[in-house]
């Protein structure tokens, strides 16, 4: 009885890899899947191999239909990828009146979907309300050590973050974006003298000062760690 289930999973999973739109988005960007099923994906979408990138959002709103899209189960959730040529604003896409999170992949041709894929997931769980649409060709060389992490344990320095209180992150999200502490007091509404004090301790506890360029480097790539640790 287990072999026949078995048999008859594997037949569906088939099955499903020869048909659908969805089923076709799913193999072309899948790493999983081998050159010749992502090959015969791409050719059931009509694509070419020219230059294409993939964008990722949450599920909802469905995209327009000049863009083949499908609903991808990920370690991350589920996530909705759509395939766009580099050339189209990724935020056409999607119907006006709303403001998706969109996490837009490097461009690719051929058979490199997948990795336009993997960063279109880093980039989609980066965003924010403040920035809902983030190119993952815009994080630069963050973008391979994202990538890397992801791969990988969980590194130190966002491990020291996650055990700090949400004010104390506050304080240096603060410290890091103005560079100076005098204008992280005026942000944050405290006085200088006070976030001074906490921020001397922070730095014990970290290891290092947020504000020197090195610093500034360590924390900004410790809390985008954070972020995608979640």
């Amino acid at each position: 009885m287990i072999l026949e289930r078995l048999c008859l999973s594997l037949g569906i999973v088939r099955a499903r890899r020869t048909i659908g739109q969805e089923s076709a988005v799913e193999l072309a960007i899948s790493s999983y899947a081998s050159a010749d099923e992502r090959g015969g994906a791409a050719s059931r979408l009509r694509l070419d191999g020219g230059a294409m990138r993939v964008v990722a959002s949450p599920p909802d709103p469905a995209p327009l239909p000049q863009h083949p899209s499908a609903i991808v189960a990920t370690r991350h959730g589920l996530n909705r990828a759509t395939i766009v040529r580099a050339e189209v604003d990724p935020a056409t896409a999607w119907r006006e009146g709303g403001a998706p999170r969109l996490g837009v992949g490097l461009v690719a041709a051929g058979d490199g979907l997948p990795a336009s894929w993997t960063a279109a997931l880093v980039a989609v769980r980066l965003t924010t309300d403040d920035e809902p649409v983030i190119d993952a060709a815009s994080l630069g060389a963050a973008l391979l050590v994202a990538e890397a992490a992801e791969s990988g344990g969980g590194h130190p320095d966002a491990a020291a973050l996650a055990r700090l209180d949400s004010r104390s992150v506050e304080l240096l999200d603060a410290v890091a974006d103005e560079r100076s502490v005098r204008a992280a007091s005026v942000r944050l509404g405290r006085h200088h003298s006070s976030v001074q004090e906490r921020l001397t301790a922070l730095i014990g506890v970290l290891g290092y000062d947020p504000r020197t360029p090195r610093g500034h480097t360590r924390y900004a790539l410790a809390r985008m760690l954070l972020t995608l640790g979640g």
